[in-house]
């Protein structure tokens, strides 16, 4: 499988990131390091607390695991609806 890690380079991340690979998965980490200290495994350069170019590359994946401590769900949700929508029950 194609699995994307935000935020690789932690304590957490590096068990993931070696474990997947061992499991023979395709791995890109995401993270705002610039350098990749792990050999096969893809690298995207990405401040995840803002849009850019990462977002088109994190939906290739199958997978995303995500250890950097905040949901990246929540921030695509916020950046893609300009306007919140209050509904009253």
């Amino acid at each position: 499988m194609k699995i994307a890690v935000a935020g690789g380079f932690g304590f957490l991340g590096k068990h993931i990131i070696v474990a997947l690979k061992q499991a023979g998965h395709e791995v890109t980490i995401f993270a705002r390091r610039e350098e990749n200290k792990y050999d096969g495994v893809s690298f995207v350069k990405a401040d995840l607390m803002f849009p850019g170019e990462w977002q088109s590359s994190l939906a290739e994946h199958d997978i995303v695991i995500n250890l950097v401590g905040v949901n990246l769900f929540q921030i695509f949700l916020i950046l893609s609806v300009p306007e919140r929508v209050q509904v009253k029950l």
